[in-house]
């Protein structure tokens, strides 16, 4: 498969990767479900020997708060899923777990993230979409340089300055109201795949092209010009971008 059509799958093979639990209407007791080696057990199962957790999928079962089980116990604890629920916050025992690399928190209702989860130095993919999160917190993502963080169809105005200074690989955008980029988003030295289709997006920062590892940009449904995009593709001859007129051809 060609370097386009993967990045292409990129968000598709995210979300299709993530397990999701059909179950509902269990007793307090048995309506949590995680995997470890491949192995089904319940929630309050999993306490009897939380260190052994590997992964863990709580999404759809209607929970409006992140079990406060998840603490130090969960100290192996490398994948969380929580898709599809009603949680409204993401609590400080989130920032103990500090081995996790995969966090998916997608179609919930949170509004805000707190500042130690661009702390989680061991992340490599954080998802985030079809939240109200209006805001990022004014920290840098010191993530693992090959991650991914996707924050489409929230409800985002701006990007901190701080947040060009993040080791984000893979940055998803599209679908939030975002009218320009931090100054000094050419910062971002090892961003290579950037998605703001469906933005408010109409210029970009000088510093943008300062994003010579950037090979992929999606800008479909935003208000940059045919010519901007001329200038980009001039500036950044390796980025293939996806827009809505004719610059790839």
């Amino acid at each position: 498969m060609s370097v386009y059509n993967r990045l292409l799958l990129l968000p598709m093979l995210a979300l299709f990767s993530l397990a999701c639990n059909e179950k509902k209407g269990f007793t307090s007791e048995d309506y949590f479900e995680m995997t470890s080696k491949s192995i089904s057990k319940s929630f309050k199962k999993a306490l009897d020997n939380p260190a052994a957790i590997s992964s863990l999928n709580l999404s759809k079962n209607e929970i409006t708060e992140i079990p406060k089980e998840l603490d130090g116990r969960f100290v192996n604890l490398i994948q969380l899923t929580l898709r599809e629920n009603a949680i409204e916050e993401v609590p400080s025992a989130i920032g103990n777990i500090t081995k996790l690399r995969s966090l998916h928190l997608g179609k919930n209702k949170l509004k805000t993230i707190p500042a130690f989860i661009g702390k989680l130095r061991e992340m490599s993919n954080l998802t985030l979409e079809l939240n109200e999160i209006s805001a990022l917190p004014d920290v840098a993502f010191r993530f693992d340089p090959l991650s991914t963080l996707d924050l489409r169809w929230n409800k985002l105005e701006y990007l901190p300055a701080s947040f060009a200074k993040s080791s984000i690989a893979q940055l998803f955008l599209s679908g939030n109201p975002i009218k320009e980029l931090p100054i000094n988003i050419g910062e971002l030295k090892g961003l290579k795949v950037l998605w703001l289709a469906d933005s408010e997006i109409s210029e970009v920062p000088e510093s943008f092209f300062q994003l010579h590892k950037l090979n992929w940009l999606d800008v479909r449904g935003t208000q940059l010009t045919e010519e901007q995009l001329m200038e980009i593709k001039e500036k950044l001859p390796n980025c293939k971008i996806q827009s809505d007129f004719e610059i790839d051809k």
